[in-house]
């Protein structure tokens, strides 16, 4: 019975290291799908990599498109959430190939919260995105 329980201990330890593996680095890309409208293309663009592997916090923005429109045409869902690395790794689905927005209602709006930081009300989501979304701005 005690050979049965290390057997099984061992298989349980080997498969949460496998799917330990298996999660993304979010770090290793700036460009995330996450979940959106079926008809849409949604992702998050991620400006501070090098910094939130380190602080364990991602700034990021998060765009949509319809599947089929040009690249340029895109729409700005959230300038910025300040996201901890647990739940941008909950929230995105796979990489994606795009190009960058220009960055301009990022800049602002992360130039906000970090004045809301100073006076101690920035919000850094530890949910997902998907939860943050649902929530009014």
């Amino acid at each position: 019975m005690k050979a049965f329980f290390l057997v099984g201990a061992a298989l349980a330890g080997a498969f949460s290291g496998t799917m330990a593996a298996a999660q993304p680095d979010v770090y290793s890309i700036d460009y995330w799908e996450i979940p959106g409208p079926a008809n849409q293309i949604t992702w998050v663009e991620i400006h501070n990599s090098k910094e939130a592997k380190a602080s364990g916090i991602a700034h990021l923005s998060v765009l949509t498109r319809k599947k089929g429109a040009p690249l340029w045409a895109l729409v700005w869902v959230r300038n910025h959430i300040a996201i901890t690395t647990e739940a941008l790794q909950r929230s995105v689905t796979r990489p994606l190939k795009t190009r960058g927005a220009y960055p301009e209602r990022y800049y602002e709006a992360l130039h906000r919260w970090q004045d809301d930081q100073k006076s101690g009300k920035a919000i850094v989501c530890s949910t997902s995105i998907e939860e943050l979304l649902k929530e009014p701005q």
